[in-house]
């Protein structure tokens, strides 16, 4: 944890992970100006509730931020300590800070066209939020390591001749694990054979190379020590990331 700042982090990405998607510089600049632009008109709401005596409306401001706020000051000071900030565990705020956001556009119905920016905002923000939301359930349905589409990407794509799958356990199961899906799906017509990583350097393509159990990173890796340049990496979607991949050579 990166002190009160790791806090507020996790925080504001809980509230709207959806920014994250935009990459990490593109996020922080959104985070950075959503904050600012929720502080903003929150402040001239409760300028406008000031002007109208609006008691209401002033109070709910200051009480709803205030709980908001002492919340966070008090997760800060335990993080301080014994790091317990996650973002799931941030949904008891969110429906705080969604009456926040509620009363922050709310400044906006004076406007002659609030409703359509209201609207397209919705529908902008949905659609964003839908996709997020399916993205994420693909990763929570998907297997660990994709075995089974790396198996059918090189049945068939795969050129005429010698294809392999890169030994990595001199586990006696480990042909027949690597060969259960291309033999199966191929109807017993495709087989790989083994190499080893000392032997990608002088491989002869065109040709292609199986890689599975493996952790992220890993290939990187066996490619600088190894000094073998594949001309494609093919990754499944898979819950384990770059754990299975097919090489192209």
């Amino acid at each position: 944890m990166d002190g009160p700042i790791g806090t507020l982090a996790i925080f504001i990405q809980a509230m709207a992970p959806i920014l994250k998607t935009w990459g990490a510089a593109r996020g922080v600049a959104l985070y950075v100006f959503c904050v600012i632009a929720l502080i903003a008109l929150l402040g001239w709401r409760f300028r406008q509730a000031s002007s109208v005596r609006n008691k209401f409306e002033k109070q709910a401001i200051l009480k709803i931020s205030f709980c908001l706020l002492c919340c966070l000051a008090i997760i800060m000071t335990i993080d301080l300590h014994t790091p317990i900030s996650t973002e799931r565990n941030y949904i008891a705020l969110l429906p705080v800070f969604s009456v926040l956001c509620g009363l922050a556009a709310g400044t906006l119905a004076a406007s002659r066209y609030a409703a359509l920016v209201v609207l397209a905002l919705t529908i902008v923000w949905g659609k964003m939020q839908l996709e997020y939301s399916h993205n994420l359930l693909l990763a929570k349905w998907t297997p660990l390591q994709n075995w089974r589409v790396c198996a059918e990407y090189i049945i068939k794509n795969a050129p005429k001749g010698q294809n392999y799958y890169l030994r990595l356990s001199d586990a006696d199961d480990v042909d027949r694990v690597f060969n259960y899906y291309v033999k199966r799906l191929s109807s017993g017509e495709m087989s790989l054979q083994r190499i080893y990583p000392s032997m990608l350097g002088s491989i002869a393509g065109p040709t292609m190379v199986f890689v599975a159990a493996v952790s992220d990173g890993a290939i990187d890796q066996l490619s600088a020590r190894e000094k073998f340049a594949p001309k494609e990496i093919m990754y499944p979607l898979q819950n384990w990331k770059n754990s299975t991949a097919v090489l192209k050579f």
